[in-house]
């Protein structure tokens, strides 16, 4: 009837392969009752960050809500937080299009405005899009070890097996990065349970900030305005769980996690440590995502300039933000279902 589906889909960065049961109508009602009453408006803030710490909230909702709906993995052990701590954060977007895959197989219309100067064209490609095709993994960064291992679908991975398929990554390993000449950054990818945590440190701790700062507790936008102008003030706290280790000189390393926060937030007040480090996190993880969800590039048939994303390492691919793409959908099926007479 093309109402729902179960649907097995791979994990390309973790290893692993997990089979997505379509959820209930009373399932989304629930997950969006729980995102509409977020106190935190930090948490519900993506602006396209979708592996930063300022959408941990609506990413940790998100992620939690399929992970309720596994009907089976490649791995000894099913329960959330296990895989939690198992699942790489460059996997989020993969999982929440398997849950896609489950809910519409129908297909996603997707209108797509052209790139030119709207000037010059504002041509909107109108298209049905089959959801299934739009996973895009770039196998050549796999080993052989790798490739073979994710043709076995069905069976379940050991901790040797996955902890060697993840080292032998040949983009999104440990790497060590220069941000000025004393100061230097092993970077590597986190799991979701280390993403959840540190998004959720660095919310709270600007929340009990703000309740304990004032004498008179502030309230409504006042109170909203100044946790975003905590979160600006910290801002490189929002990729922490992206950075293992703090070099100091050359004999001082720093891994304590508490530390390794606090100092991300102290560098948030240098512009130059502030911009390169971004630029350094932002390069480590476009090269460490092997899969995401995008449309190939094409040309606009009105004045026929190239359609390209923002992604250099992918420049023939123009990615979706796979969490807009679910709420969207899901806010058309909820909204239908509510006016239902």
């Amino acid at each position: 009837l093309g109402l729902s589906a179960v649907v097995q889909v791979p994990l390309w960065h973790t290893g692993l392969w997990v089979t997505i049961k379509a959820p209930t109508e009373q399932s989304l009602l629930e997950l969006d009752r729980r995102i509409g009453e977020e106190k935190v408006l930090l948490g519900r803030v993506t602006n396209g960050l979708v592996f930063s710490n300022n959408s941990v909230y609506i990413s940790s909702y998100l992620v939690n809500f399929c992970l309720s709906h596994l009907a089976d993995v490649s791995y000894r052990d099913i329960n959330a937080e296990a895989l939690k701590g198992l699942i790489k954060v460059t996997d989020i977007p993969i999982l929440v299009w398997g849950m896609l895959c489950a809910i519409y197989p129908s297909g996603y219309p997707l209108a797509q405005p052209c790139v030119n100067n709207p000037k010059t064209c504002n041509h909107v490609t109108e298209e049905l899009l089959n959801i299934s095709k739009l996973c895009w993994t770039d196998n050549r960064s796999l080993s052989e070890f790798q490739r073979t291992m994710m043709t076995r679908r069905n069976v379940k991975f050991s901790d040797e097996e996955l902890a060697r398929y993840q080292t032998e990554h040949r983009r999104g390993g440990p790497l060590r990065v220069k941000i000025n000449d004393n100061l230097e950054m092993s970077l590597r990818v986190p799991t979701i349970a280390e993403y959840e945590q540190s998004g959720y440190d660095w919310v709270d701790g600007i929340e009990k900030m703000v309740e304990g700062s004032f004498a008179v507790s502030m309230r409504g936008q006042e109170r909203e305005n100044y946790i975003i102008e905590q979160s600006r003030a910290t801002a490189l706290r929002q990729f922490s769980h992206w950075v293992g280790i703090i070099h100091l000189g050359e004999d001082n390393a720093v891994d304590d996690r508490d530390t390794v926060e606090s100092l991300m937030a102290t560098f948030s007040g240098d512009d130059d440590i502030y911009t390169s480090t971004l630029k350094e996190i932002g390069k480590y993880i476009e090269s460490s995502t092997i899969s995401l969800i995008a449309i190939p590039k094409y040309d606009c048939p009105v004045c026929h300039t190239t359609q390209h994303g923002d992604t250099a390492v992918h420049e023939h691919l123009i990615p979706l933000e796979v969490t807009r793409v679910f709420f969207t959908l899901t806010s058309q099926r909820l909204q239908r279902l509510l006016t239902r007479q």
